[in-house]
């Protein structure tokens, strides 16, 4: 039996897959246009640049400023921003020059997104080459971008591309503004990490603080490497919540597996007192972490504890793996991942300070706290995390 009557319309109400009905289709239409408008815009090409600073006094600045341009650097900087471009394309979109120990990095690209992501990667991976071919702590360290970011070099947009983009844009504001007025559900099989209250180790009572300096001097001493360093100070700005402190090997390699420690809290990646020297450790039931990154390597936190572990070849190897997804020493992550020890000091710490952290980069540094009070400061309700390579981004 047919029909020449018209189709009825969705009912009142109707959804697909939680969402209003058109909101798919406005979604859809938005992202036409802006495509359209992407493809509508003729010779747009974009620069980047970042700043470096050479630190290392023992080695010429030049040494570093060529560090930059090889390309094993330029290679470990494209896995970095997943770039989709060979590496001697990216060697020839890159700038760099030096004045003193400063050198500047700038990288082309087809987006602002693009340039500024590439010019990020290849100073990222430009420090960490450094660390792994001269081995020096000092080494360089990036001091920022250049300028306000990216900026166009030749934009000319064509009228078809100025329209499409408009129209994208007010579509996908629509779109945004339905999806923002439906409230966030929680989704099943997710582990929640989040904490209504931060738990930050850094101890903020002055009397308890010159308590501890003083116990300290009359403590076993451990230097921590770097990565120990990091870890101290995350767990002192109160990131590691509710972690109390250092990882037991137990905790690692469950950690390595499932990305859950030992008792079942969800992590994604040990958080760990490696040393190469266990014996400075002895039997001692506290003590003092040094801080080598800092003149006289002064006392960073005390630590209890709890267990000293020794993970097995097998296991060191393993959790490598899993941790970098690789375990090729070439790779600078493993290698100083190898080099820091299979021995793990594991136990709760009360931390002193938050390293050079503070002093260095004293307009950006900001604790979790401090980061949640200017959000709700702003009035904001919701907030995109998101992890980049170092501490304190």
């Amino acid at each position: 039996m047919s029909s020449d009557a018209a189709p009825p319309s969705p009912p009142s109400g109707f959804r697909f897959a939680g969402f209003p009905w058109w909101l798919p289709l406005c979604t859809a239409a938005a992202a036409a246009l802006f495509a359209l408008g992407a493809l509508s815009t003729i010779d747009a090409r974009w620069e980047a640049g970042m700043r470096l600073w050479v630190r290392d006094e023992a080695r010429p600045a030049g040494d570093y400023a060529a560090l930059v341009e090889d390309p094993a650097t330029l290679a470990v900087a494209a896995r970095y921003a997943a770039a989709p471009l060979p590496v001697e394309q990216l060697a020839s979109s890159l700038d760099v020059s030096r004045d003193g120990a400063t050198i500047e990095l700038v990288v082309r690209a087809g987006s602002a997104i693009e340039a500024d992501a590439l010019a990020r990667a290849v100073a990222d991976a430009a420090v960490g080459e450094s660390l792994f071919r001269f081995g020096s702590i000092e080494g360089m360290q990036v001091l920022g971008r250049i300028g306000d970011g990216p900026r166009q070099v030749s934009p000319r947009m064509s009228e078809t591309a100025a329209l499409a983009t408009a129209g994208g844009l007010l579509l996908g504001i629509a779109a945004a503004a339905a999806l923002g007025s439906r409230r966030a559900r929680p989704i099943s099989g997710v582990a929640r990490v989040g904490r209504a209250r931060l738990r930050p180790l850094a101890v903020s009572d002055p009397e308890r603080r010159a308590a501890l300096r003083a116990e300290a001097e009359t403590l076993p001493s451990l230097t921590l490497n770097s990565a120990a360093v990091a870890n101290a100070a995350m767990l002192a700005g109160g990131y590691f919540t509710p972690l109390s402190g250092y990882m037991s090997a137990a905790d690692a390699l469950r950690v390595g597996a499932e990305m859950r420690t030992a008792d079942g809290l969800f992590w994604p990646v040990p958080i760990l007192n490696q040393t190469t020297d266990a014996a400075a450790v002895g039997g001692a039931e506290r003590i003092a972490l040094r801080d080598p990154l800092r003149d006289g390597a002064p006392v960073l936190a005390v630590q209890q504890v709890e267990r000293v572990d020794t993970l097995s070849e097998t296991d060191f190897a393993r959790l490598t793996e899993q941790v970098y997804r690789t375990a090729d020493p070439e790779h600078p992550g493993v290698r100083t991942f190898l080099d820091n020890g299979r021995a793990l000091v594991a136990g709760p710490i009360e931390a002193l300070d938050y390293s050079y952290f503070p002093e260095e980069f004293p307009d950006t540094f900001r604790t979790a706290v401090q980061i949640r009070d200017e959000i709700a400061e702003r009035g904001w309700s919701r907030v995109v995390g998101f992890q980049t390579r170092n501490p304190m981004h």
